[in-house]
C-alpha cells in the first residue's frame, strides 16, 4: 500500500487515514462501498458515484464480457464457474452495480426463466430432480437486488422457509433431516436479510427463520465443529473475495454486521482471527482464490485487498470493541 492522505473531510473513527485514502483511491465500486459501508454516506449522496460503476473500471469490464445476443455471460446461465451469468451477477451485486440496470435485470430474468420451479426452488442441474437450496438463496438475493418483488420472489422465499432443517440451518441438498451446512445456512441468511429490507414478508416471520440459522452458526463459533471443537473446514479461516458460494469467517461476520445483530461472545474467536490477519500496513490480504475461470482478477491473491480491508474494518467497527480486538 502506498502512503497517501485521505481526501479532506473524509474520516472514519478508528481507521488509519492512510488506509482510508488507499481505499478511496481504488475502483469506483470500492469508493462507493467505502463511502456507504464505512463512512455511512446516504444513498442519495452517492447516486452520482454509483451511476459511474457501469461506465468505468471493473463494472464496465464485466459489462463488456456479456454477449448482447444471448444476454448471457460465459456462454451459460449457471456454468461455467465463475464466468457464467449467475456468478457474474453475484460479482456485480458485490460491486454495488445498479440492480435496475437493463443488463443486470435481463440476466436475472434469464435465470428465473431457465431455473425457477413451480415449488419456488431453483433447479440448475437437469439431471437432478431436487432444487439447490444454496443457489435458490443466491438467486433470491439477485432477484430482490434487481427490484423484482412479484410472486416469483415470494415463491423462492417460501421454498427456503419450507426447507429449513430441524437443527435450524439449511443444507444445499433438498433432503429433509440432513445436517445443515455452513455455506448454505449463510447464503439463506443473506437472502432472508435481503427479503426483510425488501419487505417481501412480515418481519416477525423472517426474524424467526433468521434466528434459527444464526444460532446454528453461533453455536459453532462461526467456524468450528459443534462436537469436535476443531475447525470445521480448513478453508474457513482464509479470506477470499469474491466469495462465490464459499464460506469463510469474514463473510459470516459481515453478514451479522450488515444485519445489525448485537455482539455475541461466540463471535470472539472469529473476530480475533480476523484481527490477527491484519498486515503491518493496516490492510488485509486476499488469502485464497477459488479455482475456476474468471473474466479478470480484481485483486492479486496474497496482496493487499481493498475489498477485504473494507469488510474487515466494517466488522471490527461493529464488534471489535466489545470483543477486545479493536483495530487501533
Amino acid at each position: 500500500m502506498s502512503p497517501s492522505r485521505a481526501p479532506a473531510g473524509e474520516k472514519a473513527a478508528g481507521v488509519d487515514p492512510a488506509v482510508l485514502a488507499w481505499l478511496l483511491a481504488g475502483d469506483v465500486s470500492v469508493q462507493y462501498r467505502v463511502r456507504r459501508d464505512l463512512l455511512g454516506r446516504d444513498e442519495r449522496e452517492l447516486a452520482s458515484l454509483r451511476a459511474r460503476i457501469p461506465l468505468e473500471g471493473w463494472g464496465r469490464r464485466f459489462l463488456e464480457a456479456r454477449d448482447p445476443g444471448t444476454r448471457m455471460w460465459g456462454g451459460g446461465p449457471y456454468m461455467p464457474k465463475w464466468v457464467s451469468t449467475h456468478y457474474t451477477l453475484m460479482d456485480l451485486l458485490n460491486l454495488g452495480f445498479p440492480g435496475d440496470h437493463p443488463a443486470f435485470r435481463e440476466g436475472v430474468e434469464l435465470l428465473l426463466e431457465r431455473f425457477l420451479g413451480p415449488d419456488g426452488g431453483i433447479y440448475v442441474a437437469k439431471t437432478v430432480r431436487t432444487a439447490d437450496v444454496c443457489v435458490s438463496a443466491m438467486v433470491l438475493s439477485l432477484v430482490l437486488y434487481s427490484g423484482i418483488r412479484d410472486e416469483r420472489a415470494r415463491r423462492i422465499l417460501s421454498y427456503l422457509a419450507a426447507h429449513r432443517q430441524p437443527d435450524g440451518g439449511w443444507n444445499c441438498f433438498d433432503v429433509r433431516s440432513a445436517a445443515s451446512s455452513f455455506a448454505t445456512t449463510l447464503s439463506v441468511l443473506e437472502a432472508l436479510e435481503d427479503a426483510g429490507k425488501a419487505g417481501l414478508a412480515p418481519a416477525m416471520e423472517l426474524d424467526r427463520l433468521s434466528r434459527g440459522g444464526e444460532e446454528w452458526l453461533l453455536a459453532r463459533r462461526l467456524y468450528f465443529g459443534l462436537r469436535s471443537g476443531r475447525i470445521a473446514n480448513p478453508e474457513f479461516p482464509y479470506l477470499s473475495f469474491p466469495c462465490r458460494w464459499k464460506y469463510d469467517v469474514l463473510r459470516a461476520l459481515s453478514y451479522f454486521a450488515r444485519a445489525g445483530r448485537p455482539f455475541d461472545p461466540r463471535m470472539t474467536d472469529a473476530l480475533a482471527l480476523l484481527r490477527g490477519k491484519r498486515r503491518k500496513d493496516g490492510t488485509w490480504p486476499v488469502q485464497r482464490k477459488h479455482p475456476g475461470a474468471v473474466h479478470f482478477d480484481m485483486e492479486k491473491t496474497g496482496g493487499p485487498s481493498r475489498w477485504n480491508t473494507l469488510r474487515a474494518l466494517v466488522v471490527l467497527g461493529a464488534y471489535g470493541k466489545a470483543a477486545g480486538v479493536e483495530v487501533s
